[in-house]
C-alpha cells in the first residue's frame, strides 16, 4: 500500500466522518446550550452514533438494508431538519462568533491526532493476535452483510449476540467512503483515538471555564492535562521498572516488557486451590498502542460524550430555563442507550451519573419533576437500545443468564469476592498519580472547612473509622481507605453545599462515583463466563480512568488557587512541581511501549491490516480477495473451525470469515461458548457444528448442505484444512476425498492458487 493510497483513503474516510458531524452539529448546538463550547468538542462522536442509530433500532426488529445509499439518506434525514431548526430558532452567527475558537482548535487538534495515529499505526498495522481477528470478522460482517441485524460470521444462520453497535457505526463510515474492512479497522482506531482525546480535553476545558470563569490558562491547562491523561499517560509500572533497571526496560520487547506488562500488574490470590489469577489493568494509552478494536475502545468517545451530556443536563436542571430539561434528558438517555448497545459495561456508572444530574430538580423543584425527567431519561435510553435489549441474550449471571443488567434478579448476576483483596502496592502502581491528585483535592476540601464545621469533621472521622473497621473485617482491603476516604470527603462537601450546587459539583460527582465503583469491585463482580472479577476490574477501571482524567484536570486550577490563597505564593510552584513529577512519571510508558511496538517492523507499512497474510501465505490472501470481489452468490463458506487466539504459521484460525465477514459454520468455539451462554440450545450446537464440519470435508455426500434456511455454497481447502494445527482439541487435518469423489458430491473448483482451492457446492441436499 503506497503512501498515496493511504492518503487518499484516509482523506475520504475523514471527510465522511466530517459529513456525519456536520449532520449532527445543529442538534448538538440546540441540546448543549449550557456548555461553554455548545458541544462542539463532542459533535464528531455524536454524529458517528446518530446517523446509524435509527437503522440500528429498526434492524433489531426486522431485516432492513444497510448500505451507503441508505446511510446517506439518514445523513440527509437528520441533517436537513436539524439545520432548518437551528437556522430558525438559533442565532447561528452569534454562536459561531462566540465559539469559533473552540471549533477551530477542536478541528485542528482532531485532524492532527488522526494523522499522527495513522502514522504510528502504519509501522505495525497487522490485524493479528489478541482478539483482533474476532473484531475484524465483526467489522467485515457489518460492512459486507448488506443488512441489519448483522449475521454472525462465526455461527452461520444466527445473528451476532454481542454488544456490537460500535462495529455497525464504523461500518457506516466504511460503506460511505468505500474503504475495505482491513483498512477501516485501522482508520477506525485513528478516529476513536482522536475523538476520545478531543472530547476529554473539551469536557475538562468546559468544566474549568464553568468553575473558574474565562481564565484562558485554566481552560487550556485543564484541557491539555485531560487530553494527555486519555491519550498518552500510563500507570506507574513502566517508571518503576525503568528506575529498577533502565537498560533492560528500554531493551525488552513489547510483549515481554512494560508494553504488555503494564496491563497485567494485579493478581488475585487466596483461592481454595492456592492458585493466582491475573487481572487486566488496561488503560487508554495501552489500548491505543495495542490497537484492539474492542467494544470498550470503540465506545470510549461515546462514554466521554455521554459525560458531557450529563454535565449539560445538570446545568440545565439547575437553571431557570427548565423547559430545556426534557431535550437534554432525551439526548442523555439516547447516549445511555448507545452505550448499552456498544459496550454494556459502561451503562451502570453512566446511568447513575445521569440520574444524579437531576439532583437540582429534586432539591429545588420537587420530587415529582425529578421523577418525570428520570422517566424521560429512561425513554431516551429505551428508544436507543430497547429493540437491542429484546434481541440480546446476555451471557452474564450465575443462573439465568438473561437477568443482567436490565431485568431479573441482580443477586444472580453479582458474585462476591471471597478471596484476597488488591494489595496496596498494586493499587499505588496503577492509580498512584490519580491518588496524588486526589490527596491534593481532599486537602483543598478540608481547607475550606472552618473549625466551626464540626458536623463535617465528625462525619469524616466517623466515616474514616467505619471504613477502617470494614477494611480489617474483610481481610484487609486498602482500596476502602485509598478510594473510600476521598469519596467520603467529596460526598460530605457536596451534601453541605446541596442548597447551592454549582458547576464544581459535576467533576466532584464524577470522581465520587468513580471512587465508589473502585471500592465496589473489591467486593463484587459480574458473574460472566470467566467466573472471577478479571473482566469487572478491567471494564470498570477503564471507565474510571476517563472519569478521573477529566474531573481532576478540571478541578486542578481551582485547587491551585485554594492552596495559594491559604499558603501564599510558595504553594503554586510547589504544587506545580508535584504535578510535573506525576506527569513525567505517567509519560514514561508511551514512548517505551510505542517504540517497541513500532520496532516490530523495520519500516512504515501502510494501513492494510491483512497484508501480513500476503507476505506469509500469498495463496490465502488471493483466496480472500477472490471471495471479496466475486460476483457469485456466496451464502455460507465452509472452513476449518478455530480456537480462541489460535494461529497456524502466523495466520489466524478462521482467516476466511475474519477477512471477508462471510459466515462460516463455526468459528472460535471458546468465544462462541461465551456469547451463546444465554442461549442454551445454540450453546449445545457448538460441538455439533464442529463435528459437522469434519464430516462435510471427509464425507461430503453424507451431510445436509443447509443450516436451517441458509445454504453452504462454497468450500475452502488450504493448508489449515489439509495439514491442521495443534492448538485446538478439535478440527483439522481433514481427509478430504479425491477430486472424483468431491465432483460426485457437487464440488466444482472455482478458484485455485497454490495450496488453496475454493469449491462451489452444487447439491440438491439429499439428506433429510
Amino acid at each position: 500500500m503506497t503512501t498515496g493510497d493511504v492518503l487518499a483513503v484516509s482523506t475520504q474516510w475523514y471527510l465522511t466522518y466530517t459529513l456525519l458531524a456536520v449532520a449532527a452539529l445543529p442538534l448538538v448546538l440546540i441540546v448543549c446550550r449550557s456548555l461553554p463550547d455548545r458541544g462542539i468538542t463532542i459533535v464528531r462522536p455524536v454524529g458517528l452514533a446518530l446517523v446509524p442509530l435509527p437503522l440500528w433500532i429498526l434492524g433489531n426488529l426486522m431485516t432492513i438494508p444497510f448500505n451507503a445509499g441508505v446511510l446517506l439518506g439518514m445523513v440527509l434525514l437528520i441533517g436537513i431538519p436539524g439545520w432548518l431548526l437551528a437556522i430558525r430558532h438559533l442565532q447561528l452567527g452569534q454562536i459561531l462568533k462566540e465559539r469559533w475558537r473552540w471549533l477551530v482548535v477542536s478541528e485542528v487538534v482532531t485532524l492532527l491526532l488522526f494523522a499522527s495515529y495513522i502514522w504510528f499505526r502504519g509501522f505495525y498495522p497487522d490485524i493479528a493476535g489478541t482478539e483482533k481477528p474476532m473484531e475484524l470478522a465483526f467489522l467485515n460482517a457489518s460492512i459486507n452483510s448488506g443488512e441489519l441485524p448483522v449475521p454472525d460470521p462465526w455461527f452461520a444462520n444466527e445473528t451476532i449476540n454481542y454488544y456490537y453497535f460500535g462495529y455497525v457505526a464504523l461500518a457506516s463510515l466504511a460503506l460511505i467512503s468505500n474503504a475495505p474492512g482491513e483498512i477501516s479497522f485501522n482508520l477506525g482506531l485513528a478516529i476513536i483515538f482522536a475523538s476520545a482525546t478531543v472530547a476529554a480535553a473539551g469536557l475538562a476545558g468546559n468544566l474549568a471555564e464553568l468553575i473558574n470563569g474565562s481564565r484562558r490558562i485554566a481552560i487550556v491547562g485543564a484541557g491539555l492535562l485531560s487530553g494527555f491523561m486519555v491519550a498518552l499517560a500510563g500507570n506507574l509500572h513502566a517508571v518503576r521498572m525503568f528506575i529498577q533497571d533502565p537498560g533492560d526496560t528500554a531493551r525488552e520487547s513489547w510483549w515481554g516488557g512494560v508494553g504488555w506488562g503494564s496491563s497485567r500488574i494485579m493478581e488475585d490470590s487466596g483461592f481454595p486451590d492456592g492458585g493466582t489469577r491475573t487481572l487486566i489493568t488496561e488503560f487508554p494509552a495501552f489500548s491505543w498502542i495495542l490497537g484492539d478494536l474492542h467494544p470498550h475502545v470503540i465506545a470510549y468517545p461515546w462514554l466521554i460524550a455521554t459525560l458531557a451530556l450529563i454535565a449539560n443536563l445538570f446545568l440545565v436542571a439547575r437553571s431557570s430555563h427548565r423547559m430545556f430539561v426534557a431535550p437534554a434528558a432525551i439526548a442523555t438517555g439516547l447516549a445511555l442507550g448507545v452505550l448499552y448497545s456498544a459496550n454494556t459495561w459502561d451503562l451502570p456508572i453512566a446511568g447513575l451519573l445521569a440520574l444524579l444530574a437531576l439532583t437540582p430538580l429534586l432539591l429545588n423543584v420537587g420530587w415529582r419533576e425529578a421523577i418525570v425527567h428520570s422517566g424521560t431519561l429512561a425513554v431516551g435510553a429505551l428508544l436507543a437500545a430497547g429493540t437491542f435489549i429484546l434481541s440480546y441474550d446476555s451471557p452474564t449471571g450465575g443462573g439465568d443468564p438473561s437477568s443482567f443488567p436490565v431485568v431479573g434478579d441482580l443477586a444472580n448476576s453479582l458474585g462476591y469476592v471471597s478471596w484476597d483483596h488488591t494489595s496496596i502496592g498494586s493499587i499505588m502502581e496503577h492509580w498512584g498519580v490519580f491518588l496524588a491528585l486526589l490527596l491534593g483535592l481532599v486537602l483543598t476540601i478540608l481547607l475550606q472547612w472552618s473549625e466551626s464545621d464540626r458536623q463535617r469533621w465528625t462525619w469524616l472521622a466517623l466515616g474514616a473509622a467505619l471504613l477502617s473497621i470494614l477494611s480489617i473485617l474483610t481481610g484487609g482491603a486498602p482500596a476502602l481507605l485509598l478510594f473510600g476516604i476521598p469519596a467520603l470527603a467529596i460526598g460530605i462537601q457536596l451534601h453541605a453545599n446541596r442548597a447551592n450546587l454549582d458547576a464544581s459539583a459535576i467533576p466532584a460527582g464524577f470522581i465520587m462515583l468513580g471512587l465508589i465503583a473502585l471500592c465496589a469491585i473489591e467486593f463484587l463482580f459480574i458473574q460472566d463466563p470467566f467466573g472471577d472479577r478479571m473482566n469487572t476490574v478491567f471494564k470498570v477501571s477503564f471507565q474510571v480512568w476517563a472519569l478521573l482524567s477529566v474531573s481532576l484536570a478540571a478541578l486542578i486550577p481551582s485547587m491551585l488557587q485554594t492552596l495559594r490563597n491559604r499558603f501564599g505564593s510558595i504553594a503554586l510552584p510547589a504544587s506545580l512541581s508535584i504535578l510535573a513529577v506525576g506527569i513525567v512519571a505517567s509519560a514514561v510508558y508511551a514512548p517505551i511501549s510505542g517504540y517497541h511496538w513500532a520496532d516490530q517492523r523495520p519500516g512504515w507499512d501502510g494501513l492494510d491490516g491483512i497484508g501480513y497474510i500476503e507476505r506469509f501465505k500469498p495463496d490465502e490472501r488471493a483466496a480472500i480477495t477472490w471471495l471479496n470481489e466475486t460476483d457469485e452468490d456466496v451464502d455460507i463458506v465452509l472452513e476449518a473451525p478455530g480456537c480462541a487466539y489460535g494461529t497456524d504459521q502466523f495466520i489466524p484460525h478462521n482467516r476466511i470469515s475474519m477477512a471477508t465477514g462471510l459466515p462460516t459454520v463455526i468459528g472460535w468455539d471458546g468465544h462462541q461458548a461465551q456469547w451463546r451462554r444465554g442461549q442454551p440450545e445454540l450453546l449445545a450446537e457448538i460441538g455439533q457444528r464442529i463435528e459437522f464440519v469434519q464430516m462435510a470435508y471427509e464425507q461430503p455426500d453424507s451431510v445436509s448442505w443447509h443450516i436451517d434456511d441458509r445454504r453452504i455454497t462454497h468450500v475452502v481447502t488450504g493448508e489449515h484444512e489439509l495439514t491442521g494445527y495443534q492448538q485446538c482439541g478439535h478440527g483439522p487435518p481433514y481427509s478430504v476425498p479425491d477430486e472424483a469423489v468431491t465432483a460426485e458430491s457437487g464440488w466444482e473448483p472455482v478458484f485455485e492458487s497454490g495450496s488453496v482451492t475454493i469449491y462451489r457446492v452444487e447439491q440438491d441436499d439429499p439428506v433429510n
